[in-house]
């Protein structure tokens, strides 16, 4: 196929005031796309490493969260027109809907982002939102050059709406917030 004979995508148009969350139901987007404040968000194909990793940590939260839901890329509702998704969002088992594409806040245990290429977002951005909306637990996941995992892990503070961080994990993720864990980090998908 060459490429004046590649198919071309039809890219909506927000309504003015922008899309809302009940916008999205009506539309043919990927499952990459995140409602931003109005407007649609197509993340970039994620490197295969993150993907993998993704998987894993999520396979890694179903061993060991009694009565939770764990999801990847399912949004969070923060309002009617934001609802980034975080690499794993993990939910209430009493709140599962199997139709749903996002979820409220207050029914989230834990949102976690893998660090993308956008380090603002997942280290400044999202934690503030999060933090706002009242999500308990926070983590991060980042990546060396070196192709070794550290897992930063906050809780929120509810009075200020802020995280505060609980550990930077090396090698080895052991925490027993929200739920007791203990993953070698190292046996995870990185190269």
């Amino acid at each position: 196929m060459t490429p004046m004979e590649r198919p071309t995508a039809t890219i909506p148009i927000p309504p003015l005031g922008g899309f809302t969350i009940d916008d999205l139901a009506d539309l043919d987007l990927p499952g990459s796309a995140h409602l931003i404040h109005g407007g649609l968000y197509i993340r970039a194909a994620r490197q295969r490493w993150h993907s993998v990793l993704s998987h894993e940590l999520a396979v890694v939260f179903v061993g060991v969260a009694p009565n939770a839901v764990v999801f990847q890329n399912v949004a969070v509702r923060l309002d009617p027109k934001h609802a980034p998704q975080p690499d794993i969002l993990v939910v209430r088992r009493d709140t599962y809907d199997g139709d749903a594409t996002s979820y409220p806040p207050d029914v989230v245990i834990i949102a976690v982002e893998i660090m993308s290429s956008d380090q603002r977002k997942d280290r400044v951005v999202r934690p503030d939102e999060y933090a706002i909306a009242g999500i308990p637990h926070y983590w991060r996941i980042e990546r060396t050059p070196e192709k070794r995992l550290i897992a930063y892990t906050y809780e929120l503070d509810p009075v200020n709406l802020k995280y505060v961080e609980t550990a930077v994990h090396h090698g080895r993720l052991t925490t027993d917030q929200p739920w007791p864990l203990d993953c070698d980090l190292h046996g995870l998908a990185t190269p």
